[in-house]
């Protein structure tokens, strides 16, 4: 495989896991309308057969926990197919074990053998196959709690954080094959399976996405170039890839143990930072702010928005950082008014330093950025450490 190879999803022989749920079957709907041979896996059969049917594409059904089943599916797609170019691998399942010091019995097991174990049989059964075609790719579906944790979901997290470390550990080999393996980690997605904790998601300001979402991600992941593994998207940005806070082992040098740090517009960071994107759920506001430590016990914050500001009377809007249960930890309203301009729909840049708030860190969970305008809530955006 080289880099000159077309990732243009027409005519790619395309096998996706999950494909009876929301994720899966949006995806499948989404690369077969592109042009794509899609062959749709999952677990019920009445569900597979009718978004096969829905499309229409051949399909297979059988529970990827099992090592066997994995190959038995990879070989059906491709007898299907004639080959096989592509795996996304959406097969999961989250729980419903909130507190671990009271988990429902064999949750752990069950929510870890759903997400981990059926992804490594997958790529275990899928890789040689991919192998074999020019522009083989294997692209995992997983979350950002796997990246940042999410306390509701402790199990869930620790899977998909799993996922990211399986993917990650995998890949270099799979290149040297010729096989191209991604992780793509997304904010959780409005299916059935987030149904009872969904009003507390927006709640919090944390960016509850469509399917349609996280077809049109990972259709732009399965073609974005470059070599990065782990890549994140929030709804209505294309993919972009995830940089790990830089770890120097003991003997070698930075260039050879390191990534690049992320891709933000703030100075380079002493200590932890945190990032506040903005989904446009309410009002449409969207934007970005980070939260950065810098020298002389200092957080930095900057950013901007992008959408959804109609006044440009600034001393109308306050911006501040709020507790989950609604309690004010820092308020950025002083000096966003006197900075910013407001050019409707957008502002101009904000920058200013405040000193470091506190043990618990500016990006502890339930800590939330907050716009309002005249007293009401037109934006919020949840607070989530970077690396």
């Amino acid at each position: 495989m080289t880099s000159g190879i077309s990732r243009s999803p027409r005519d790619a022989a395309v096998l996706v896991t999950g494909g009876s749920g929301g994720n899966g079957s949006a995806v499948a709907r989404r690369l077969a309308a592109e042009g794509s041979r899609v062959f749709l896996c999952g677990r019920d059969l009445r569900r597979t057969a009718a978004v096969a049917d829905s499309i229409p594409c051949p399909y297979w059904t059988g529970d990827l926990r099992d090592p066997s089943a994995a190959i038995r599916a990879v070989d059906a797609a491709v007898r299907a197919l004639h080959g096989l170019d592509t795996v996304v691998a959406a097969a999961g399942s989250r729980g419903r074990t909130t507190d671990v010091s009271s988990p429902l019995p064999d949750e752990c097991e069950d929510v870890l053998s759903h997400n981990v174990i059926t992804m490594s049989n997958t790529l275990t059964a899928s890789l040689p196959v991919l192998a074999e075609s020019a522009r083989g790719t294997f692209l995992g579906i997983s979350s950002l709690a796997g990246l940042t944790g999410y306390y509701r979901f402790p199990y869930y997290t620790a899977a998909k954080a799993a996922t990211v470390g399986l993917v990650r550990a995998v890949a270099p080999t799979a290149r040297r094959q010729g096989v191209r393996v991604r992780v793509l980690c997304l904010y959780f997605t409005d299916t059935p399976l987030i149904s009872d904790v969904l009003a507390d998601l927006v709640h919090e300001g944390i960016p509850v996405q469509s399917t349609a979402d996280v077809a049109a991600a990972v259709t732009a992941c399965l073609q974005a170039p470059g070599t990065s593994t782990v890549w994140t998207s929030t709804p209505g940005t294309p993919p972009e890839p995830y940089a790990f806070r830089r770890i120097q082992v003991p003997g070698t040098t930075p260039a050879q143990t390191s990534a690049p740090p992320p891709a933000v517009s703030t100075p380079a960071a002493v200590g932890d930072a945190a990032y506040a994107d903005f989904p446009g759920i309410i009002r449409s506001v969207t934007g970005r702010f980070v939260f950065t430590e810098i020298p002389g016990g200092m957080t930095r914050v900057t950013g901007q928005f992008n959408t959804g500001l109609d006044d440009n009377d600034v001393d109308r809007y306050t911006l501040e950082v709020q507790r989950l249960n609604g309690t004010v930890h820092l308020d950025l309203t002083p000096a966003f008014r006197h900075q910013v301009t407001i050019f409707p729909p957008l502002s101009s840049p904000f920058q200013n330093d405040y000193p470091v708030l506190g043990p618990t860190g500016l990006g502890a969970t339930g800590k939330s950025l907050v716009l309002k305008y005249d007293g009401e809530v037109i934006g919020r955006a949840a607070l989530l450490p970077i690396g």
